[in-house]
């Protein structure tokens, strides 16, 4: 970018979103990568499940930890074929955590449906219920 004109600051920050510098802290950053995940979960899924069976669960939970709630709840609201749909609730079965702002944040599955209790700017923000379908 730099030998076309580009300033060394822009380059800095296209380098920076492409090698997902700073996930989970720079929003630019993390709406990136809920894009690249989403596009994976509607697009490329189904056909990528069928080859790699084998692995499937754990690539599915590595997709989901990077993602963000916002991006996740983006995710449970995919069309997706009935099959996919069970093969996604059972990689997620066992729960997915993080921290934000110090406090532990599960998503557990019961049934088909997620309950996600977040914390943000020092208080409790949200419990809610989602469900696939």
């Amino acid at each position: 970018m730099k030998a076309v004109g580009y300033s060394d600051e822009a380059a800095d920050r296209v380098t920076g979103l492409i090698l997902k510098k700073r996930l989970k802290l720079d929003a630019e950053v993390q709406a990136l990568e809920d894009s690249l995940c989403l596009v994976f979960l509607e697009t490329q899924f189904s056909e990528f499940a069928k080859k790699e069976a084998d692995k499937i669960t754990d690539i599915l939970r590595k997709t989901w930890r990077k993602m963000s709630p916002q991006g996740q709840q983006f995710a449970l609201q995919l069309p997706m074929r009935e099959e996919d749909r069970k093969v996604v609730e059972a990689a997620l079965a066992g729960g997915v955590g993080w921290m934000v702002s110090g406090w532990m944040v599960m998503v557990s599955w019961f049934g088909g449906v997620c309950l996600s209790l977040s914390k943000s700017c020092e208080k409790l923000s949200s419990l809610t219920f989602f469900k696939f379908g």
